[in-house]
């Protein structure tokens, strides 16, 4: 089901400019008609890229090697595929051994879906150990798995891209708590209210006392379905350009139309392609920034202009 919002959205828009919308049923579709010219919205993906532009969106391994062959700076990302699939080959390396091998090369890394989105299924591992747990519950689930080295995230950024230009940049912000320096990270987070956290700390962690003054982020996830807050980057700010401009090379070089481009920067500076999705998701978006909701009925309202030229 799609959230009370988006609908509004859609149906606002629609009504604005006389198309009709029809929600197929059983189904998340919405069919989009115009003076005999048909559109389909299919969750947050709007039937303007092409489908292998989509696909490649969708497909974090794919994504990577198009953007390296382009030389655009990217996250590394190595595949895997489950076990006795017919797709698995035994090429003498086991999934195992190129996990471990990335691990030891960088100290953490993130496993997840080759197809995954908003933070689902996605684990970090700092152990052999851990590796072998995290493999076992994606095998049951998913036929292709990514490996990619844990950076050393100072912030994370979000550009929407549509049709050859940037409508949006915004900064994903970790949530956190600031220790007093007297109250133990267990009481802080039930002070806060932020009793979801504890599951995410050790017990010697949330017995701790910080020294006063220090921020304890909650999360290693930027994901603001998962308790990231976002603050938009204005156009004047000396980071907007490079933002712009690597997040208009990534969409490029897949040949999408609509799409969000998700940036890292570390804290070394370096700029790097997370990924690319041709989902445009802004419900969370529309729920944590003053105004939202009217941003993101601005872009959305764009993409239906254009997919009926209007």
């Amino acid at each position: 089901m799609y959230p009370k919002t988006y609908i509004e959205i859609i149906y606002e828009i629609c009504s604005k400019y006389n198309i009709c919308v029809e929600s197929i049923s059983d189904t998340t579709v919405l069919k989009l008609t115009l003076n005999n010219i048909i559109h389909y919205i299919w969750s947050r993906r709007f039937d303007i890229s092409t489908s292998v532009s989509a696909r490649l969106a969708d497909n974090k391994f794919e994504t990577y090697r198009v953007l390296e062959t382009n030389n655009i700076p990217v996250v590394k990302c190595a595949k895997i595929t489950r076990l006795f699939t017919e797709e698995y080959k035994d090429s003498g390396e086991t999934n195992f051994s190129i996990c471990n091998n990335m691990l030891l090369k960088y100290g953490s890394i993130v496993i997840k879906p080759n197809s995954s989105y908003e933070g689902y299924d996605v684990y970090k591992c700092t152990s052999t150990k851990r590796i072998e747990e995290i493999l076992n519950i994606l095998y049951n689930k998913y036929k292709y798995i990514v490996i990619s080295p844990l950076i050393n995230i100072k912030s994370e950024y979000r550009a929407i891209y549509f049709n050859g230009e940037i409508l949006l940049i915004y900064e994903k912000q970790l949530p956190y708590v600031i220790s007093d320096g007297k109250t133990s990270l267990i009481e802080l987070l039930i002070k806060k209210d932020y009793c979801s956290y504890i599951k995410m700390f050790s017990d010697d962690e949330l017995c701790k006392v910080y020294h006063k003054g220090k921020r304890i982020n909650l999360n290693w996830k930027f994901n603001l379905s998962q308790g990231s807050y976002c603050s938009i980057i204005d156009e004047q700010q000396s980071l907007y350009n490079k933002l712009n401009s690597l997040a208009i090379s990534a969409a490029n070089a897949i040949n999408i139309t609509f799409a969000s481009v998700d940036i890292v920067i570390d804290t070394d500076e370096k700029l790097r392609i997370l990924e690319i999705n041709s989902g445009v998701a802004m419900d969370q978006f529309i729920m944590k920034v003053n105004g939202g909701r009217k941003i993101a009925t601005s872009i959305y309202e764009k993409v239906i202009k254009h997919m009926f030229c209007l």
